[in-house]
């Protein structure tokens, strides 16, 4: 039986749910000074406008990165032990600008509230490194893959419209 765009629409919406919620990490993409791409991972915790969190160690270059390019990719994507497909694994990508956010005031106390409810008392331990510093990814554009022939552009205005990707 052939599934209705809206049923496929709601499918993905489903898919991109779980992305959001069920995984703790993403794959990073950030540019280094010359210009150079680099790939890493960190922890990340979403707030209820959909902006992402990363707080990161001096240690790592994505955190260098972030301080000299606010430009960002992050990586949400279905764990291989759960798809059905390794080629079509679901998958959420979503562009943005890197803000930091300073260890003082509101914006920091709404930020470690988020990251704490995500991460629990782990997050107070990490808070006390001063080398450790937080991000606000404010999304610019997201794409989410569902399968084969099912590649959307998300609507980050909102989170709940869909555009169906054709091939050319």
């Amino acid at each position: 039986m052939n599934k209705s765009p809206e049923q496929k629409t709601a499918e993905a919406l489903e898919a991109m749910e779980r992305l959001l919620t069920e995984y703790k990490t993403a794959t990073l993409a950030t540019v280094n000074s010359s210009g150079e791409p680099q790939a890493s991972y960190s922890p990340t915790a979403l707030d209820e406008k959909r902006n992402f969190y990363l707080f990161v160690s001096e240690l790592s270059e994505h955190t260098a990165n972030l301080q000299n390019s606010d430009q960002v990719s992050l990586l949400l994507i279905e764990d291989e032990n759960r798809s059905n497909q390794l080629f079509a694994r679901n998958r959420l990508t979503v562009k943005g600008r890197a803000v930091p956010v300073p260890r003082e005031g509101e914006e920091w106390e709404t930020a470690a509230s988020v990251y704490r409810s995500r991460f629990g008392k782990f997050f107070d331990q990490l808070a006390q490194l001063r080398d450790f510093h937080m991000f606000r990814v404010i999304p610019q554009s997201a794409r989410l893959v569902v399968g084969f022939g099912a590649a959307y552009d998300v609507s980050v205005e909102d989170w709940s419209s869909l555009r169906l990707l054709t091939g050319k």
